[in-house]
């Protein structure tokens, strides 16, 4: 298969799990994006390349290309960012402007970055985690990510501050869903740190009986 045929039959298996938008401000989705951040962060200091994080991150597109960021031309032949947001998503419904979303972005650099995976060979990185478990998780639970104002990235018009040191004990879909049971986006059972989302996280594993 090409690389464009396996990027289509990724994607199609990734619109086959879209579910409709929840329209709901979830905790959970909130804290994903934050586990993205710390995860993508990994790469940019493995990369040298920290001194850029800010601007790309929050003031571009393409500092969330993982792929190029550590293999520059591998997308040279590839479909472009532009055509799969004009021509691959019109079947697609994520409840909020395509132009204004993110969601397209995160599924296009998510899906180059299994194929650069599977192809080729990634010692310098091979034990970091894949950020964007995280992020294309939020799109998945039907929550949605936006570009703000003032250089902001915002999950369901709240907007991410700039840290990358929180961490999820676990991507699990009912822990993620535990959280938005036990925490609202605000008030005294707001946002949790990272303290309270390890707590979190024991008090589910003794409610599964682990």
């Amino acid at each position: 298969m090409t690389t464009k045929e396996i990027f289509i039959e990724k994607l199609n298996d990734f619109k086959s799990k879209i579910i409709v938008p929840k329209r709901i401000e979830t905790t959970a989705s909130f804290l994903l994006f934050k586990d993205y951040l710390a995860k993508m962060y990994d790469f940019y200091k493995i990369l040298n390349k920290e001194q850029d994080w800010d601007y790309c991150i929050y003031k571009t597109k393409e500092g969330h290309n993982l792929t190029n960021l550590v293999s520059p031309n591998f997308l040279n032949d590839c479909i472009s960012l532009e055509d799969f947001r004009v021509n691959y998503l019109n079947d697609v419904n994520f409840g909020t402007s395509k132009y204004r979303g993110f969601e397209y972005i995160f599924i296009y650099y998510s899906i180059y970055w299994e194929i650069f995976i599977e192809t080729s060979q990634t010692k310098k990185i091979e034990t970091l985690m894949n950020p964007y478990d995280s992020v294309i998780k939020i799109l998945l639970r039907g929550n949605h990510i936006y570009k703000g104002e003032m250089s902001t990235i915002e999950i369901d018009n709240l907007s991410v501050k700039k840290e990358t040191d929180f961490r999820l004990p676990s991507l699990d879909y009912d822990f993620l869903d535990y959280i938005d049971e036990k925490c609202e986006r605000s008030g005294s059972k707001g946002i949790p740190n990272q303290e309270e989302t390890n707590q979190l996280w024991e008090e589910f594993k003794k409610l599964k009986g682990n």
